[in-house]
């Protein structure tokens, strides 16, 4: 099967596949360099590594050129199937770089041009923000207002934020509440409903700097790094206490591609967010009486950690379905919350709907509560 690949690459690339002989020796692995020439003439060389469990897991194809699209920064690794792209086991390497580069060459050359790419036209916009591309620890994440007008008053400052209540409990998930210069003054705030999820032993202080360039390398180490770097007072940690735990939250700012503009079909640049914390745990082990005290406390500090940042404020969520926007200015009355009227007013709500009326004379009782959902 190899065999027909490196005969497919020797036909694209127009002379034969260079193989890497001391990676195939030492790991068994197949890896080439094969040059690729694009409709305009500029070549391309790509790197082709082969699964050792080909062909059911799709190759792996870097590139020396950097692409504002459809590849990873830290890794060269282009994204092939982009969009509704899928792995056939009947691909072979060649065959999928004939049909998909010319369409992240377009993809690419848009973006440099700062419009929306969209290599089909019956698909979305591609939107590709670098900050994707880092790695958070599983199960957390720090939500954001996406409309947030770009936090340009200040290079640094702090953060309140409100964290979730399993976050007492290892992962640290919450939502910033505000964003604030380094004298307290508010500059950002989220929407004043979702104070009613928290309570104040949730609430935590945090801090925040802006960096010119994105940290370039996709992990923690490397964006805590890059923070120090714009503010040495970030060296420092500042911990707060949460449950068992102690943290120290940092979130660092950076311009980005954010969205898609669908009526002008331009990329929109604007303040993309990273966040990283230091957590430290003081485990106190069985006590042991030396002279009529108690052991101390012994502390633990974790290696720092990314967390997942998502945007979910009320411009992100309407932009997530275009079709549903003109909602946000509908007021949708709902006669009756019984088992059809009480879902329905859920579904609107999750889908923007502006303002809900909603009527119904009965009153909450255990009888009619689990079958018509009317506590909804």
């Amino acid at each position: 099967m190899l065999e027909a690949e490196e005969r497919d690459l020797e036909r694209l690339g127009g002379r034969p596949p260079i193989v890497d002989a001391d990676l195939l020796e030492a790991r068994g692995i197949r890896r080439y360099q094969v040059p690729y020439t694009d409709a305009g003439g500029t070549r391309h060389d790509l790197e082709v590594t082969y699964s050792d469990l080909h062909p059911y897991f799709q190759v792996s194809v870097r590139s020396d050129g950097v692409f504002r699209v459809h590849q990873a920064p830290f890794t060269g690794r282009l994204c092939l199937l982009h969009g509704q792209g899928v792995w056939d086991v009947a691909d072979t390497a060649a065959s999928l770089i004939a049909e998909q580069m010319p369409k992240l060459l377009a993809d690419a050359a848009a973006a440099n041009n700062g419009e929306a790419p969209t290599s089909s036209p019956d698909r979305m916009p591609n939107v590709d923000p670098i900050t994707n591309y880092y790695d958070p620890a599983v199960h957390t994440v720090m939500r954001i207002d996406g409309g947030w007008a770009n936090v340009m008053e200040t290079r640094g400052g702090r953060l309140r934020v409100a964290l979730d209540a399993q976050s007492a409990q290892g992962a640290l998930r919450g939502t910033v509440f505000e964003v604030q210069d380094e004298e307290g003054a508010v500059l950002r705030s989220a929407d004043a409903a979702l104070a009613t999820l928290y309570v104040n032993d949730q609430l935590i202080d945090g801090r925040w700097v802006r960096l010119d360039s994105a940290p370039a390398e996709g992990s923690a180490e490397a964006v805590l790094s890059a923070a120090v770097d714009a503010d040495r007072t970030l060296a420092a940690p500042a911990y707060e206490r949460v449950g068992d735990q102690e943290v120290d939250l940092i979130g660092v700012v950076l311009e980005d591609d954010v969205r898609a503009d669908l009526d002008s079909s331009t990329l929109v640049r604007g303040d993309s967010w990273l966040f990283v914390a230091r957590v430290r745990t003081r485990a106190r082990p069985p006590a042991k009486r030396q002279r009529g005290r108690v052991t101390e406390s012994s502390v633990k500090v974790s290696p720092p950690n990314l967390l997942r940042t998502d945007r979910a404020g009320p411009t992100d969520l309407r932009e997530r379905v275009p079709s549903l926007r003109p909602l946000d200015a509908a007021t949708i009355a709902l006669i009756g919350l019984g088992g059809v009227g009480a879902p329905s007013a859920v579904e609107f709500a999750k889908a923007g709907a502006g303002r809900l009326r909603m009527i119904e004379s009965d009153a909450l009782s255990t009888g009619n509560g689990p079958a018509g959902r009317s506590d909804s």
